[in-house]
Formats: C-alpha cells, sequence, structure tokens
C-alpha cells in the first residue's frame, strides 16, 4: 500500500514557535505514527517563492492549514497562499472549478484546517473558517472540517504535551481527528466540540491578559498611557 503523505501549513507570521505550529504539529506526530509521511511549510518563509508550498500540495494526500485568527480572517501569508494554491489548481485542470459546498465534486487533497485566536470565544473564527471551505471547494479539494479554539494563548507556543492538563480536550481532539483522517473520514464532530471547550474559565482568561498587557505597556516604559486617546479632537 503507498505511503500517504500529511503536508503541515504554519499561517502564523511569528518568526519562531507558534499556537498554531503547536496545534498542527500534534495532529502531524500523530499521523506520522500512524505510518504516515509528513511535511512542515511556514508559509511566512516560503511567500516570496511559492515552489516549495506548490509541490508540498501536489504530493499531499491531506493538508493541514494551521493558522491564528487576525481582524476575523486569516494572516497574509495564509491568505496569499491560498490564492497561490487555488490559481495552481484551475491551471492544473484546465478550468474553473464550480463551487460544491458538500466537496463532492473535489479531485485534489483532502483540507483540515486548525484555527486559534486570542479572544476566549472560540466563535470568532468561524468566519474565517468559511473562507477556508469556500477555497477547498473553488480549487477542488475535498473539505474536511475544521477545529476551531479560543484563548490560544494560553499555549505560548509550547508543544501541546507540555501543557498538561491544560490542553487535554485539545489533544484529545487532534487524536481523534487523527484517526478520522487515517480511516478516510472528515473531521468528526466530537473532535470539533473537544477543541472548543475552553482551556481555562474565560474570566480568568480575560484577568491573565490584561495583567499581561499592563505588564508589557510597564516594561517599554508606557504603563501610565494606557488610557491614551490620541485621536480624540479636544
Amino acid at each position: 500500500m503507498e505511503r500517504r503523505q500529511a503536508v503541515l501549513l504554519v499561517g502564523s507570521p511569528k518568526p519562531g514557535r507558534s499556537s498554531s505550529l503547536a496545534l498542527g504539529e500534534y495532529l502531524l506526530d500523530d499521523l506520522e505514527r500512524r505510518g504516515w509521511g509528513t511535511e512542515t511549510v511556514n508559509l511566512r518563509r516560503v511567500m516570496n517563492d511559492p515552489s516549495a508550498l506548490l509541490v508540498a500540495a501536489e504530493r499531499a494526500d491531506v493538508v493541514i492549514l494551521a493558522y491564528p485568527l487576525y481582524v476575523f480572517g486569516l494572516p497574509a501569508p495564509a491568505v496569499l497562499a491560498l490564492e497561490r494554491l487555488a490559481d495552481a489548481s484551475r491551471k492544473h485542470a484546465g478550468q474553473a472549478h464550480e463551487i460544491a459546498a458538500d466537496g463532492s465534486a473535489a479531485d485534489g487533497p483532502r483540507l483540515v484546517t486548525i484555527v486559534n485566536c486570542g479572544f476566549p470565544e472560540h466563535a470568532h473564527n468561524d468566519l474565517s473558517t468559511e473562507m477556508c471551505r469556500l477555497f477547498a471547494a473553488q480549487a477542488g479539494w475535498h473539505w474536511s472540517g475544521a477545529l476551531s479554539l479560543g484563548g490560544g494563548g494560553v499555549i505560548e507556543g509550547r508543544p501541546l504535551r507540555e501543557r498538561g492538563p491544560l490542553a487535554r480536550s485539545a489533544r484529545r481532539a487532534l487524536e481523534q481527528t487523527a484517526a478520522a483522517l487515517h480511516d478516510g473520514r472528515d473531521v468528526p464532530a466530537e473532535a470539533v466540540r473537544l477543541m472548543a471547550k475552553p482551556m481555562i474559565p474565560a474570566r480568568l482568561y480575560r484577568w491573565m491578559s490584561n495583567y499581561g498587557w499592563r505588564r508589557m505597556a510597564a516594561g517599554n516604559g508606557a504603563g501610565d498611557r494606557l488610557d491614551d486617546r490620541p485621536f480624540v479632537t479636544p
């Protein structure tokens, strides 16, 4: 049996580790343990030369796009990557694919997305997920579903195994997703539910975020200026 290939596209613009990478690599590692070949492409590094991206997608059975929410959409590297992949798909097919909401006419790889946001509520990710679903339909890829996480800052870019009980539900969601993909199925509803569970209570998350913001401002000499309103006319 031919070895199947999974490719992780990391959409975070951060130069180092990110929550997107931590989530995506956990799923990738699980697939690798099941005998899959794996590859990781940092989209920030291939913006000016997309050849590595196109080659990786061409040989993939499953593409995993992991990204953080930016202004209720995708970060620039992820947007540019999807545009290039859609163009390549249309050229390959010789014509534009018709939009098929259920992906039934898809002949490209399977697409799974993992999105995290800094808000405690994961519902803020819904619009960006719909953007990815429409990309899959227009590119002729099979839409296999999305995992959506709120409060992604809790991960801090560290491997999920190092986050202990905080990331237990996220790890279970990714393990269930790996099992489903291995069996040729889409992201299970139970995995979606588990990923959406808050890692910490929303009230605590907001307090920690505000504390971190004030501490960062103080470290940059702006601790007494957080209430400034420079664009308000006197």
